[in-house]
């Protein structure tokens, strides 16, 4: 007598189950590590702001002339300039912020009004201390330049410069 044994091929439905298990645990483990990867727009504006900064400070020391970061808040952009030795200004570079980040005011340190929000960095190392009111949804921040310090601080509500201590 002969049998014929019929090969099978494909996975059993224990075998399948064992592997998407497999696979979720490691899509859980995972998870974290990869939000870590891409950060939010505050983080992105903070580092945009601080970066900023810095280019700024090093401009000025670089070339000994005062550099100037405006605040256009109509564009929704921060442009990082210089004064031209005849009229005008040249431009030496931009940052746009996120779409969901809008900047809604600014205040300085130094307490001077104009019509416009320019902060200046020397070649000295000297330069303004700001706060830029931003807008993320609903929730109101104040991104906080110091003068003497590289970096920008994040604080929640709006603060205004006599809040500081």
């Amino acid at each position: 007598m002969v049998f014929l044994i019929k090969k099978r091929t494909g996975f059993t439905l224990v075998e399948l189950l064992i592997v998407l298990a497999i696979m979720a645990i490691l899509i859980g483990v995972s998870a974290p590590k990869l939000t870590a990867l891409f950060p939010n727009s505050l983080e992105k504006t903070a580092t945009r702001l601080r970066g900023a900064m810095m280019k700024a400070r090093w401009m000025a020391a670089r070339d000994c002339r005062d550099v100037y970061l405006s605040f256009d808040i109509r564009q929704q952009k921060i442009m990082i300039l210089r004064r031209k030795k005849g009229v005008g200004w040249k431009h030496l570079g931009e940052i746009i912020l996120p779409a969901d980040v809008r900047m809604e005011g600014l205040w300085r340190a130094s307490g001077k009004t104009d019509k416009k929000e320019i902060l200046r960095f020397a070649p000295d190392g000297g330069g303004e201390g700001f706060g830029l009111f931003l807008l993320v949804g609903q929730k109101r921040l104040t991104a906080i330049g110091y003068p003497f310090r590289q970096g920008v601080e994040l604080v929640p509500g709006w603060i205004q410069e006599k809040e500081i201590g």
